[in-house]
């Protein structure tokens, strides 16, 4: 299937000209179940049948579904060993990959683990997930609407397995959306909480998206604030918020020490 985006645009030395985008649709795209009969064997399935730590959340067989704010917060989680079957949507990938490039790297490595079972679907590219941007919707909201209407597909597609789709997300308007429309959708939190013989995975996690959450893990008072990723910092010292000094020790004692601040482009 073929969709067309047409528009018109002025050029620098002021001429308009018309522009037509040509995205194409495929309906053969592989769901990546490896349970899946009804899918083609265009490429490799990687999905299991089960995860490898149980929850108590969900005692089903289940695939997770994470949003950007995952790909991005959440990436030690992601790569502990007991979290498997995983779908990363093509929309995450590019969002991640415009916002960060060390995480995307980060993430591709785990996706490239094939005993993570990590499975990449190209939704911006299969008919039955595309969607276009309505009028007036934000770039973030209709792609938070597009992880959410490739897990409802994923759902009907997967329902005859008796396969469940749990969306992982900390986006609580993304989350009530995902539950209003049928889904079932956890923040990231609750469902470590849930997998059994998993209790140090509470210590992966990232606090910093979930304010009503940072003042308690395990109902325990966290008393210093987690230190900032590298993205944070640089970004930071871009933004003249953080600065970045050399601390100079005198050669003749160890007491004393001096810090300068300096220029730098990071």
């Amino acid at each position: 299937m073929l969709k067309a985006k047409t528009f018109v645009k002025k050029t620098k030395r002021g001429n308009i000209i018309k522009v037509v985008r040509e995205h194409y649709l495929r309906d053969d795209l592989s769901c990546g179940s490896t349970l899946c009969k009804v899918c083609p064997n265009l490429s490799p399935a990687k999905l299991g049948n089960q995860q490898k730590a149980e929850s108590a959340l969900v005692p089903n067989s289940h695939y997770l579904v994470i949003d950007t704010n995952v790909a991005l917060h959440q990436v030690d989680f992601l790569e502990d060993p007991s979290i498997t079957d995983v779908i990363v949507l093509q929309t995450v990938l590019q969002e991640v990959r415009h916002l960060n490039d060390s995480l995307y790297k980060r993430l591709r490595t785990i996706i490239e683990n094939s005993q993570k079972r990590f499975f990449v679907l190209c939704n911006e590219h299969h008919r039955a997930t595309y969607i276009d941007r309505e009028p007036n919707e934000s770039c973030n909201d209709r792609n938070d609407r597009a992880i959410r209407v490739a897990a409802a597909w994923y759902e009907e597609h997967l329902k005859h397995l008796n396969l469940e789709i749990i969306l992982l997300t900390n986006d609580k308007d993304n989350r009530d959306k995902a539950i209003k429309a049928g889904l079932k959708s956890f923040e990231v939190m609750e469902y470590v909480r849930s997998l059994k013989g998993c209790e140090n995975l509470v210590d992966h996690l990232s606090v910093q998206e979930e304010k009503d959450n940072v003042s308690t893990v395990h109902d325990k008072k966290i008393m210093f604030d987690e230190h900032l990723s590298l993205y944070d910092i640089k970004m930071g010292i871009k933004s003249n918020r953080l600065a970045f000094p050399f601390l100079h020790y005198p050669v003749h004692t160890r007491i004393f020490s001096t810090l300068s601040s300096c220029t730098c482009r990071l």
